[in-house]
Formats: structure tokens, C-alpha cells, sequence
């Protein structure tokens, strides 16, 4: 094993202490994309998975990019299922971590007023372990045609 590939291997069993470091958890897997159960599906699997992140003594839970739609890119889709950041589901992703004492970020698609129209987002909003909105960040740069046309 090369001194890099060692460096990768370290875990602490033990969760760094406050202000000494941060225990990040990371989910990456497949699921449901594209409707409204694709959305809930994914709510209660946001649940189960920051209940295990809780339970190891995370103190970061991190999603991949659209996670609660699905990655959809389509521009009838992403209207279809886009939210604002104070929607319905990332309510309940807020209160998923102030149940775990958790900070979770939670990507969307974002449903926002700009300028008095109506935008479309591919959106990442982070929530402190108490539930509160801490950011909401919104992607810049869109990749190839579809992901530019929502």
C-alpha cells in the first residue's frame, strides 16, 4: 500500500470531538426517480439512512446531485416535480434532522420566483443538525443541452 492509499484507509472509530473535526456521511446509491412516489420513496429512505448516519455518530449526512426527484433532467419532469426550499419535502427533510441531531444536504429541484418569473433550479440546500436553513445553493453550471434547457 502506497503512503496515499493509507492516508485514504484512515478512519477513526470514534467521531472527532466538537471543534476538532467533522464526521462526514455520504449515500450513494439507486432509487425511484421521475413522480411523486419516486419523491417519497426517497423521503422515507432520507429518513432511514440519517437515522444510520445518527446512529455512527455522524455529524454531515450528504446526498447525490437531484436526489429527492431522481436525477431527471427533462424540462416537463423538473416542472412536474420541482418545489420551493420551503416546499413540502425539504420541510421534512429539515425536521428528519432535527430528529437526528444531523445536518443534511439535501439536493432538489428548486421551484423559485426571480425577478417576478418563475425559475427552475438544480439546487443543494443544507440544513444544520437543529433543522435550520443554513444555505441554499443553486447550480451554475449546467451540463450539456438538457440539464440547460430546465
Amino acid at each position: 500500500m502506497t503512503p496515499s492509499h493509507r492516508l485514504l484507509a484512515y478512519l477513526r472509530h470514534e467521531p472527532p470531538a466538537a471543534g476538532e473535526g467533522l464526521r462526514l456521511a455520504l449515500w450513494q446509491g439507486t432509487g425511484a426517480a421521475g413522480t411523486r412516489e419516486a419523491v417519497a420513496e426517497n423521503l422515507d429512505r432520507l429518513e432511514s439512512v440519517a437515522a444510520l448516519a445518527a446512529q455512527r455518530g455522524a455529524h454531515l449526512l450528504a446526498f447525490p446531485e437531484l436526489y429527492l426527484s431522481g436525477y431527471i433532467v427533462t424540462p416537463e419532469l423538473t416542472r412536474q416535480l420541482a418545489e420551493p426550499v420551503d416546499g413540502p419535502s425539504l420541510t421534512r427533510v429539515a425536521a428528519t434532522a432535527r430528529r437526528h441531531g444531523l445536518a443534511l444536504a439535501c439536493p432538489y429541484p428548486e421551484r423559485a420566483q426571480v425577478g417576478g418569473e418563475e425559475r427552475l433550479y438544480d439546487a443543494i440546500a443544507l440544513f444544520s443538525a437543529e433543522g435550520q436553513l443554513l444555505r441554499n445553493y443553486r447550480k451554475t453550471h449546467l451540463w450539456g443541452p438538457d440539464e440547460q434547457l430546465c
